[in-house]
């Protein structure tokens, strides 16, 4: 085989692991939209039937919760397999960091920063409010000291 021949092959070798990891992101971006839907209307139909149920309403119940944990375990099972391989992709030189799309791991980033500046900017204003209120408090006994010095000096 000449090397044309070989780099040609490597090449569509790394477009099909690409195009693999892409299809499984999607199956997988498919597969949480899905288990986000049954998580919604599973458990509701559980508690709908228990309600409508007279006799065995600890049956639904218990129905419900362990609907809620599989329904979980399901879609975190899913997140891990979808990150794992993310991470594999980005080993092998596949993905690169800023190519990587996580199903939720931007959006949980994303969301901490915003909620971080958020807190410094409460923080701010509390001790802007804090000196505020004691420039407040010192003018008022500063005057409250000047008047009984007056009264005590007459």
């Amino acid at each position: 085989m000449t090397e044309k021949n070989i780099k040609n092959k490597y090449e569509e070798q790394y477009q099909a692991l690409r195009a693999y990891a892409e299809e499984e992101h999607r199956n997988n971006q498919h597969k949480i939209k899905v288990g986000i839907w049954v998580n919604i209307f599973l458990p509701l139909l559980f508690l709908i039937l228990s309600f409508i149920n007279t006799d065995s309403k600890i049956v639904f119940l218990i129905f419900w919760i362990i609907s809620l944990f599989a329904i979980s375990f399901y879609l975190i099972t899913v997140e891990y397999q979808d990150y794992t391989l993310q991470e594999r992709m980005r080993k092998f030189g596949v993905a690169e960091e800023e190519d990587s799309d996580f199903l939720f791991g931007h959006a949980v980033s994303s969301a901490t920063d915003k909620a971080m500046d958020k807190a410094d900017e409460i923080t701010e204003r509390l001790n802007e409010t804090k000196r505020s209120i004691a420039g407040t408090i010192t003018k008022v006994l500063g005057n409250d000291n000047e008047k009984e010095k007056e009264d005590s000096d007459q």
